[in-house]
């Protein structure tokens, strides 16, 4: 499943992806070539579940970089993850909120 959505993101050409129900558990991540992710997996995980629960994430063009920083600004709560994009340029900045 993760091949094909990998593959679908890649072709789109996306800036930025969210994600939700990611599934992932500790330091689980995923790699996409062009992307960087900011993950924000759950660290409360039912004893009986096979996999990880819930877990948000943001994957981010690389080509961004050359335009704007990113910085977390609130992931406090578990499948709640805000990010501050600024622009490199002057310095106008917007925020990106998954849950």
């Amino acid at each position: 499943a993760w091949i094909f959505k990998t593959l679908a993101v890649q072709n789109l050409d996306m800036d930025i992806v969210c994600l939700c129900e990611t599934f992932f558990k500790g330091r689980d991540t995923l790699t996409i070539d062009g992307y960087t992710l900011i993950g924000h997996n759950r660290v409360n995980i039912s004893a009986s579940a096979h996999h990880g629960s819930g877990g948000v994430g943001m994957l981010i063009n690389d080509r961004l970089k050359a335009s704007f920083t990113w910085d977390i600004i609130d992931s406090e709560y578990e499948d709640i993850l805000w990010v501050k994009f600024t622009s490199r340029v002057d310095f106008t900045s917007f925020l990106v909120c998954v849950c």
